[in-house]
């Protein structure tokens, strides 16, 4: 069974792999290592902000096959 949830910073490397194996038009996913932590580090800070009117921030998520 597959799952969408939240990104957490445990999930860096399996994204790190997947972004070597992803082709060429995936623009979104052609970044470093550095970027990619920091988008993973701001989704988790925007997941667990208190704020009574969300406005754009970085939600990140990750599809995991639970089975």
């Amino acid at each position: 069974m597959e799952v969408v949830r939240a990104v957490q910073t445990e999930d860096l490397s399996q994204l790190w792999e997947l972004i070597g194996q992803s082709s060429v038009g995936l623009t979104t996913l052609q970044i470093t290592r550095e970027q990619l932590l920091d988008r993973v580090e701001r989704s988790v800070f925007a997941f667990h902000r208190q704020t009574e009117k969300p406005s754009g921030e970085p939600y990140l998520f990750v599809m995991e096959d639970v089975s």
